[in-house]
């Protein structure tokens, strides 16, 4: 049959091949004889199914027909066939093939759906049942061909980084407090709160006295280069709140933010967008100590008190779980496992970062209490899947989240609760049922996750015009904002989809008691759930280095998906990874949903958006022309 149904359409696709096939009983096919079909440059040896008599073929091939009525095929009919390979000379073949293979009968009771992704080869991506009708989906748990797992997506229950990786982290902490030793240098992210994954980043904050000499970002750069002469790759952030440092010790990425304290000038915010910037004028006339700047971050500015506030927010995260670190830190990572293989990890791509995900998994494990690891984890995918996405969530009681419009402003710290490094413990939410869903239900209903979601029209507003984000997952401590802010209608959408296929996936797994991670960390079904993608290229330019330039795209991927959402392609999601990475270029993949715009379409819609990024173009691709994500 030709006229070939696009990937994109498998899923409406499989229901049509088990209507169509459930008349056809399974058979079996002798297989004899060794043909050949003649082309222009050649001939396709095959073996022939059908020498046992062709009625079960033709029926089966009716059914398709009926079912596929555009995808009729040639007009010189249909031969069944087994093809064996490509040959110049088919008559020097056959007959000795056919002595060879003999006769073998084999039982047909299945159909097999193929589709190429870039320049892999044919692969099968589901099964249609003949007789039953029952489908079986074939991308749980598989990786692109020739690509080894990856370690950070396949932990071992309570168990995080190997004793290498995390003495290598020690090692550079140390060496740069012996170096800065006029500031205190914090560890922040997932490494403070104890659920880094194989390969984390490893997250520096440094406040350090402007009264040092230190004034000017030139001179921490000197002091890392020489406490740590084998970094590599050693550049200043461009374009951030406040001034830091990136680079690479062995296979370890470090990013260090610079916090000045005990300046004398008026309060400014620094960027770091300039050589030689100076690391001044943050405290304003108030004088704070570098072991005072995260209990006082707010008398330092919006910019430095939110830099610092990484260091408060994962102390609070830890408080809220009490005596059930272990618990904590097992399910976090999990849970970060999980959404980085589903491309839900990334805040610049569209997805949430670091921080909000240990939020969500630190309300479960307090409101959960005493769970075994299994059934944690299932309260947690039930809980959010279940949960209206329009509701704020925070580690305090709901009542005490700003009310603002859009996102929430810095609240002062006239002894609110919003401003206290501690949270409340009461989460101020109703009980949770036994497996995770409100008011004990057997779980989230798919239906009224639907209807949750279709509030916006994508532009970053309510359906009655309000301005609101799409998610509003609080930071725990002062300056209480949103860390969800870069997620979109679409996103939340997406969100919602996949919590809710982790809580099927979990729930059936422990029905039967099978290891759910397989199923949960396997790559998400990207190429049926988008018809064509945007394709961003990235070139190394003179003007500045490759990093630089793909650190800049990467902070404008969201502007991108924010262009989508305005242009009403609703169900936009970039892959936070490059498929494709050479010398001075990387690649990657936003998917356009199941009614993308055309070439043209995609050209107007982004252009704008490619015409302030030196390097950067941006290509219209059919859903088959991306290779495999993962």
């Amino acid at each position: 049959m030709f006229g070939f149904v696009p990937e994109s359409s498998f899923e409406e696709a499989a229901p049509v091949l088990a209507a169509a096939t459930a008349s056809i009983p399974p058979f079996t096919a002798r297989l004899r004889g060794v043909r050949a079909f003649t082309h222009r440059d050649g001939s396709t040896v095959w073996l022939d199914p059908a020498s046992g008599g062709p009625e079960p073929w033709a029926a089966l091939r009716a059914a398709l027909e009926r079912g596929f009525p555009n995808c009729q095929g040639r007009s010189d009919g249909y031969t069944p066939h087994l093809a064996l390979g490509k040959v110049r000379d088919p008559e020097r073949f056959t007959a000795d093939w056919e002595t060879r293979l003999g006769e073998e009968t084999a039982p047909v009771g299945e159909l097999v759906l193929l589709s190429r992704r870039g320049e892999e080869p044919m692969r099968p991506r589901a099964t249609v049942a003949l007789g039953a009708g029952e489908v079986r989906w074939l991308d749980h748990g598989t990786h692109p061909p020739g690509s080894p797992p990856d370690p950070a997506r396949t932990p071992e229950d309570g168990h995080g980084e190997d004793d290498s990786g995390e003495a290598r982290a020690r090692e550079v902490v140390e060496r740069l407090r012996s170096s800065l030793t006029e500031g205190v240098v914090h560890v922040a992210g997932s490494r403070r709160l104890g659920c880094a994954l194989p390969g984390a980043d490893l997250d520096l904050v440094a406040a350090l006295p402007s009264t040092a000499d230190l004034t000017d970002l030139t001179a921490v750069e000197a002091r890392v280069r020489t406490a740590l002469p084998e970094a590599t790759g050693l550049r200043r952030v461009i374009g951030a709140r406040v001034p830091g440092l990136r680079f690479r010790v062995g296979d370890l990425d470090v990013d260090l933010v610079v916090i000045p304290v005990t300046a004398a000038t008026t309060a400014t915010d620094t960027t770091g967008d300039t050589e030689g910037t100076a690391v001044t004028g943050v405290a304003g006339a108030v004088n704070v100590t570098p072991a005072e700047a995260v209990s006082r971050r707010v008398e330092l500015g919006e910019a430095s008190a939110i830099a610092l506030s990484a260091v408060s927010d994962a102390d609070a995260v830890l408080a809220s779980v009490g005596e059930h670190r272990a618990a904590f830190a097992g399910l976090a990572r999990k849970v970060k496992a999980w959404a980085r293989a589903r491309g839900l990890d990334s805040a610049p791509f569209g997805g949430l970062p670091g921080l909000a995900w240990t939020v969500l998994a630190a309300r479960t494990v307090r409101e959960a209490g005493d769970l075994p690891p299994g059934d944690l984890l299932r309260h947690f995918f039930g809980t959010w899947a279940a949960w209206d996405w329009h509701r704020p969530i925070s580690l305090g009681p709901e009542a005490l989240i700003p009310r603002t419009e859009g996102t929430p402003t810095i609240p002062g710290t006239e002894g609110t609760p919003t401003g206290l490094d501690s949270p409340v413990t009461d989460p101020g939410e109703p009980p949770i049922g036994a497996k995770g869903s409100p008011e004990g239900s057997d779980g989230p209903a798919r239906s009224d996750r639907s209807a949750r979601s279709d509030r916006s029209d994508g532009s970053g507003r309510s359906s009655d015009g309000r301005p609101g984000a799409a998610v509003s997952i609080m930071t725990p401590t002062a300056p209480v904002r949103l860390c969800s802010e870069q997620v979109g209608s679409g996103g939340r959408d997406l969100l919602a989809q996949e919590f809710y296929n982790a809580w099927e996936i979990v729930e059936a797994a422990s029905e039967t008691g099978r290891d759910p991670r397989p199923e949960l960390l396997s790559a998400p079904p990207s190429h049926r759930r988008h018809a064509a993608w945007a394709v961003v290229t990235v070139r190394a330019g003179r003007s500045e280095g490759f990093e630089v330039t793909l650190g800049r795209v990467r902070g404008r991927m969201r502007a991108l998906l924010t262009a989508l959402e305005y242009a009403r392609v609703r169900d936009a999601h970039a892959w936070p990874r490059p498929f494709e990475t050479g010398p001075g270029i990387a690649r990657y993949a936003v998917g356009l949903g199941r009614t993308p715009p055309d070439a043209a379409g995609l050209t107007e819609i982004t252009a704008p958006w490619a015409a302030g990024l030196r390097g950067v173009g941006v290509e219209w691709a059919e859903g088959g022309e991306v290779p495999t994500l993962d």
